[in-house]
């Protein structure tokens, strides 16, 4: 599994820096936190922190049209309920994926940007714990997703990032909860 990954990242990072030296490309590192769920379609609760951090590269279509490929390190996690001895608990579990979204940028005002765009997740470790103790859990490799949010572009070289991704895959094999995360990000563009 470690294997495959490292493989996409390399995959990925190559395309980014030969495609770089090119005209309408930039390329940029992002860090900020996540505040993080589960939600089940009918519900959704945020309680949980974590960081993310990464890369992005952008091919600019047109004056306010991009795409954005980007690779992400991001903390996630939730509340979920699981059988217990005699009743049900709430477990807490804590997810690390690197995060692969293809975003559309499209350009609003001067410095203002609307993103939107899918996203694959590969999780690299997982762990759940009910009163410190840690118990043990299903969890499916990939995770899919559906992201949205604005960039704002503060002076020329640094921007704020706040986006929302909606989970679309089961977490854990037979229960109906799916990631939720809010992002906040910031970041510095190495400008052509």
């Amino acid at each position: 599994m470690t294997k495959r990954i490292l493989l996409i990242i390399f995959l990925v990072l190559g395309v980014c820096v030969r495609n770089f030296a090119q005209n309408k490309h930039s390329f940029s590192v992002k860090a900020g936190i996540n505040f993080t769920g589960f939600h089940t379609g009918s519900s959704t609760y945020t309680g949980e922190f974590g960081v993310n951090a990464g890369i992005l590269y952008e091919y600019r279509l047109s004056s306010f049209i991009s795409l954005q490929p980007e690779m992400v390190f991001s903390q996630k996690g939730g509340e979920y309920k699981t059988p217990g001895n005699e009743w049900y608990v709430y477990a807490t579990s804590k997810l690390n994926y690197i995060d692969i979204p293809l975003m559309v940028k499209i350009k609003i005002l001067e410095n203002i940007n609307f993103q939107v765009g899918p996203q694959i997740g590969l999780l690299l470790s997982g762990k759940t714990e009910y009163e410190g103790k840690e118990i043990g859990t299903e969890t499916n490799f990939l995770d899919f997703a559906v992201n949205g949010g604005f960039g704002f572009d503060v002076f020329q070289k640094f921007f704020i990032q706040t986006r929302y991704s909606y989970g679309l895959s089961e977490l854990f094999k037979d229960k109906n909860y799916k990631n939720s995360v809010i992002s906040l990000s910031v970041g510095y563009k190495f400008m052509r």
